[in-house]
């Protein structure tokens, strides 16, 4: 349970990250009239300021999860690291952008989170 402690805050910025972007590029994309090019609409996108602070907590959380590694094994980690962030982020998003929610994912998040407690006391 330690290492779910330890990897908490690269879990919670990595999370927030993924919302934070969803959220505002759907916006966008419904409320602004965006350049046609990728590479003018890429500059667009990342010149917004909640765009911007999706990246910068991404950059955090890389940096708190050198952190969890320093101390613990990959192998146990990185497991629970992205099963914690997909259920999270599948939850958030049902719950924020009511995004569907059927019964066969909520079936899969919990077999995540079973699996994450297994490997946890691994």
């Amino acid at each position: 349970m330690s290492v779910i402690l330890h990897a908490l805050p690269t879990i919670l910025l990595v999370a927030y990250s993924q919302l934070m972007s969803a959220w505002r590029l759907r916006h966008l994309a419904a409320h602004a009239t965006l350049p046609p090019d990728k590479l003018t609409r890429a500059w667009f996108y990342l010149t917004d300021p909640w765009i911007a602070s999706a990246y910068i907590a991404a950059l955090v959380g890389a940096v708190a999860w050198m952190f969890v590694v320093e101390r613990f094994d990959v192998s146990l980690a990185f497991p629970l690291y992205i099963g914690l962030i997909i259920a999270i982020v599948t939850l958030a998003s049902a719950l924020l952008f009511h995004d569907p929610l059927p019964a066969m994912k909520l079936a899969g998040i919990f077999l995540i989170i079973l699996g994450v407690v297994l490997v946890s006391r691994a």
